[in-house]
């Protein structure tokens, strides 16, 4: 089981700014959230987290930790590009359905983008693995987004992963 803090604080301007934090080191950079951003924008690395769990594929997490969630497997920017795509999709498809019952909130659509944006990176994931990946990630969002922050516990083993303690 991995614990991955996402740690939230006010930076100097006024800012939300959230930190991950796994085994009491920082994950790559902070997210900031300003006025200019869409709101939840620093949660946005947990969908990398439900893709490296979910899918047992994340260029973006590989590359902040490697070897920390997945084992060691150099990848190129090309499927690092097409994740944060995918992830940014996702991001924005949450806020618009921030009032939307959490079961209904996955849309074919949406499934459907993320499997053709990635699959030049990952042709080996399908439409069922991304809607596993997607709906894991968008609870996963939301559970943060509403709590201002959190821990996510993640199994990838038993490729599961939750907003707990």
């Amino acid at each position: 089981m991995y614990r991955i803090e996402f740690r939230e604080r006010v930076d100097g301007s006024g800012h939300r700014v959230t930190e991950l934090l796994h085994a009491g080191r920082v994950l790559g950079h902070p997210y900031t959230e300003s006025p200019a951003t869409v709101p939840g924008y620093r949660y946005l690395p947990v969908f990398f987290l439900a893709n490296a769990v979910c899918l047992r594929w994340s260029p973006t997490l590989q590359r902040l930790s490697p070897g920390a969630l997945l084992p060691d497997d150099p990848v190129g920017a090309d499927g690092e590009s097409a994740e944060l795509a995918a992830a940014a999709l996702a991001h924005v498809f949450a806020v618009d359905r921030l009032n939307t019952d959490v079961e209904n909130l996955l849309d074919p659509d949406l499934v459907t983008a993320a499997t053709r944006l990635t699959a030049p990176a990952a042709p080996h994931l399908g439409t069922a693995d991304w809607e596993y990946a997607l709906g894991t990630g968008l609870r996963a969002w939301r559970q943060l987004y509403g709590g201002s922050g959190g821990v996510v516990v993640a199994s990838v083993e038993r490729r599961h992963l939750y907003v707990g303690e």
